[in-house]
């Protein structure tokens, strides 16, 4: 993992949820500042023990410095803010008369917290800026949690479609007054649309609507560029992809779908970790046959034995999966380790297992 580490720029952390990304985000950030890289890891919303290792539970909008290593490497973290990260992009992009009532907008705000793809948009954005500045050796991005992970690859494609000049022109040719779509474009049918909308959402939401892509009008050039940017930032030789994913075989197929997605979007798959692929105690394996055959242990006993027959089918099942990637593609296999890896001495153990 550290070849990978040294010859990129970015790491993209993706997979679909509840795969323990976030923590091996922030292990490969350790693993990489233990190899003498300036490292900053860019998370969402981390668990709370594992916020307060990375220094993030009082979080101020700055780079937290984690940890430096003998290697002259540091590990930084930062958690990205949706909300922040559109607020910024109007106050540098938009005018000053405009920013403010773009910023008051519901739709804006609704966009900017709660629309599908918002997160997964303003993480690629932030990276996008980041990167831009080029302070850091490596960027590891945790991407936002999903039920389906190519749903971070599709939110550029949204948000450019969003603001395409004719879907902006269309809908901002509204008279804001009486909240009604009006104009020579407008043919009677659009109309007939259009006051059916009126009915069931109101002249309150169409005059919302209304003044919002009138106003972002001045941030659709910008953000169809920054989508255009960003789009060649994920297919540069330097961003790699790191798959994610479990022993449990509903996301090992999660992973094999989003693996073949990948490549046909162009991007490159480098690794796929499987967490959690086996207990820690079976790396030292266990002489079962050992223990005392009193009646609480055989108890016992049947219990080791259900549990390594099911790890002994997770076995065969990523043993299918590697089958079907590319053989350039390295999977490393993870435990599960007895404690959660939340604190940073816990960070470093994975980080040194994710090395060998």
């Amino acid at each position: 993992m550290i070849d990978l580490l040294k010859d990129s720029k970015i790491i993209i952390c993706c997979g679909s949820g509840g795969v323990g990304k976030t923590t091996i985000s922030s292990a490969l950030g350790v693993l990489g500042a233990k190899s003498g890289l300036k490292v900053l890891v860019m998370t969402l919303d981390p668990a709370r023990r594992l916020a307060a290792a990375l220094g993030l539970d009082h979080w101020d909008g700055q780079d937290r410095l984690v940890s430096r290593y003998e290697s002259g490497g540091e590990f930084w973290a930062s958690m990205v803010d949706p909300e922040g990260v559109f607020h910024s992009f109007v106050e540098k992009y938009a005018p000053s008369e405009v920013a403010a009532e773009i910023r008051s907008n519901n739709i804006f705000q609704q966009i900017s917290t709660s629309l599908s793809g918002s997160q997964e948009y303003s993480s690629l954005e932030k990276l996008y800026q980041v990167s831009s500045l080029a302070n850091y050796d490596l960027i590891v991005l945790d991407t936002p949690p999903a039920q389906h992970a190519m749903d971070f690859l599709m939110a550029p494609q949204k948000f450019f479609s969003l603001f395409q000049e004719s879907v902006v022109t269309w809908l901002s040719k509204a008279d804001k007054a009486s909240g009604t779509f009006v104009g020579s474009i407008l043919t009677k049918g659009t109309q007939v649309v259009f006051k059916a909308l009126e009915t069931l959402t109101g002249k309150v939401f169409l005059t919302e609507l209304s003044t919002f892509f009138k106003t972002v009008r001045t941030l659709a050039e910008p953000i169809r560029e920054h989508s255009s940017k960003i789009q060649s930032l994920l297919i540069s030789p330097t961003t790699q992809f790191v798959l994610v994913t479990s022993s449990d075989s509903v996301k090992l197929e999660e992973a094999r779908s989003f693996f073949q997605n990948l490549k046909r979007r162009g991007h490159s798959l480098s690794a796929v970790i499987v967490n959690r692929a086996f207990p820690e105690w079976a790396l030292e394996g266990t002489d079962i046959e050992l223990i005392a055959q009193d009646s609480e242990l055989k108890k016992m006993i049947e219990v080791f034995h259900r549990v390594a027959k099911h790890f002994e089918s997770a076995k065969e099942d990523i043993a299918h999966f590697e089958s079907q990637l590319s053989t350039r593609v390295y999977v490393k296999k993870v435990p599960e380790l007895q404690k959660q890896p939340y604190e940073l001495d816990n960070l470093n153990q994975l980080a040194d297992i994710l090395k060998n």
